[in-house]
């Protein structure tokens, strides 16, 4: 064991001395680990970024973490689907731990007519108070009034869709839509302000209106919403309280965001596997680096090799010395390239990345005008450990040719 320790150390002290005995090829090779993988992780947040603000915005688009509707209403958005939630039941829901903001809603798809135009809307009927903060809807006006109460009978519209109906705020508009006995019911509304949403199209889709209105038009009696958003304290709560939902709305559709949102879900799952890609790609490039210096190395010290060679270390001790050469490079590099790309992301970037001048392209893909990056530990880890082992394994070919070196060929030739 003393002896084991032993060639230990002596093999440490030769992989350290070699790693400095070319100061410029290690500073050359050290730099190229930092950006490679500094740049990466840079590249990571931004990506993650930009997935998590789609998801953020998924969520605060009237979708909420977890969303309860009438069994058909997902595949068939009739009026008639309704649900019947009482005060007593929406108080038991909000005394839920977990539970951050309950949000019943009433919800028809319509069509919005001014005196010039008309365009299709969906039109929400809220308690705007209860909104606040947790979805579109509480949005306050960016120009006009904010709604002011569950009975106000005016509309907010999105900024985006005045122009398409060439109407203005103070002008009333009429909204027609499907009535309780199947026909045509129609009902004037007073634009009292609009609102601005992260992407452009979502202006166009939603409109806003105290609830009791809407009941009203609708004939529906109290209590009856066809929908009410869940906002949870956490998002990882999700999968431990839709149990317990599901017990409590038994004839009712209870899901999550991710079952309501399968393409984010999709995108999301998407770009794990891209990022996973790209990480692999970098780090073999930045091994090939590695695995050069350390072939300039061995060229370099072919008599030296010889000499340990000759006075007893075995092919063994070698490789390991090498092996722990390039362990060395790697992982020191990767270390402060990590550190430098976290300074990036939580320093120079914490603010975001303003994309106003490409807004209307990335609105499309539920961008907004500006991206803040998001840190991952995993994705920090995810490549050092790549970096390690596959740049390791990588430098197995020049510890193998240094074991072929000849003592008795290489003494003569250098």
């Amino acid at each position: 064991m003393k002896t084991l320790f032993s060639s230990l150390s002596i093999v440490f002290f030769l992989a350290l001395r070699n790693i400095f005995r070319n100061k410029r090829r290690t500073f050359v090779t050290l730099l190229s680990v930092i950006l490679g993988v500094s740049s990466t992780l840079i590249l990571a947040g931004i990506a993650r970024g930009m997935a998590q603000q789609i998801i953020d915005d998924s969520i605060y688009s009237l979708v909420g973490h977890i969303k309860i509707q009438h069994i058909r209403f997902h595949h068939d958005p009739s009026i008639a689907h309704t649900i019947y939630v009482d005060e007593h039941q929406l108080s038991s829901l909000r005394a839920i731990p977990e539970v951050k903001a309950v949000l019943p809603r009433i919800r028809i798809h319509a069509v919005l007519q001014s005196e010039r135009d008309a365009a299709p809307i969906t039109l929400i009927g809220e308690y705007p108070e209860r909104e606040r903060d947790f979805s579109l809807g509480g949005s306050l006006a960016t120009r006009g009034n904010s709604l002011e109460g569950a009975q106000d009978s005016k509309i907010m519209l999105g900024e985006s869709i005045l122009p398409t109906l060439k109407s203005e705020i103070g002008k009333r508009i009429v909204i027609l839509t499907q009535g309780a006995k199947g026909d045509i019911a129609s009902k004037g509304f007073r634009i009292t302000g609009t609102y601005q949403a992260e992407v452009r199209n979502t202006e166009k889709q939603f409109a806003f209106t105290g609830i009791e209105p809407l009941r009203e038009l609708l004939e529906l009696s109290q209590g009856q919403y066809h929908e009410i958003s869940i906002i949870l304290e956490d998002e990882s709560m999700i999968e431990g309280i839709l149990p317990h939902l599901r017990q409590l709305f038994p004839n009712a559709d209870v899901r999550s965001w991710e079952t309501l949102e399968p393409l984010v879900v999709s995108m999301s799952k998407l770009q794990n596997g891209f990022l996973i890609i790209w990480f692999v790609i970098v780090v073999i490039t930045v091994s090939f680096g590695t695995i050069n210096a350390l072939l300039m190395s061995i060229f370099e010290r072919v008599r030296e090799i010889a000499i340990v060679n000759a006075l007893g270390m075995t092919s063994r001790w070698i490789i390991i010395e090498t092996i722990l050469q390039a362990f060395f490079l790697l992982l020191s590099g990767g270390t402060v390239g990590i550190l430098l790309g976290i300074t990036v992301l939580e320093g120079f970037l914490s603010e975001g990345i303003s994309v106003k001048q490409f807004a209307e392209g990335t609105s499309i893909v539920g961008i907004g005008d500006r991206i803040l990056p998001l840190l991952h530990t995993s994705d920090a880890l995810t490549i050092l450990i790549l970096l390690t082992v596959i740049g390791t394994l990588g430098c197995l070919y020049p510890a193998w040719l240094a074991t072929r070196i000849k003592p008795s060929v290489a003494l003569k030739k250098f």
